[in-house]
């Protein structure tokens, strides 16, 4: 985590700040001008996979709908079992 925020911090996208609370930490907030990079990016593809379901009949909608429900609920069963990637063994 800290590499990746190093990373963000040198080229200019978040920035570090100590953290009131808790000395031994730091808060790392967004950029104004890097959140609005990053959302002029992300909108426009936000708005096509709308478009897309918008395509589906009110009925593959919930279907899809239930898909996503299921699937969801079986990760939160394996994060609820605490069960970890190899990673963190």
């Amino acid at each position: 985590m800290t590499s990746s925020i190093d990373r963000l911090t040198g080229l200019g996208h978040v920035e570090r700040t100590p953290n009131p609370t808790d000395r031994r930490g730091v808060i790392v907030t967004a950029k104004p001008d890097s959140a609005a990079q990053a959302m002029s990016f992300l909108l426009p593809m936000i708005y096509s996979v709308d478009g897309v379901l918008d395509r589906f009949s009110e009925e593959e909608q919930e279907l899809v709908g239930r898909y996503l429900e299921q699937v969801s609920a079986a990760y939160a069963e394996h994060l609820d079992d605490g069960a970890h990637s190899p990673v963190d063994a």
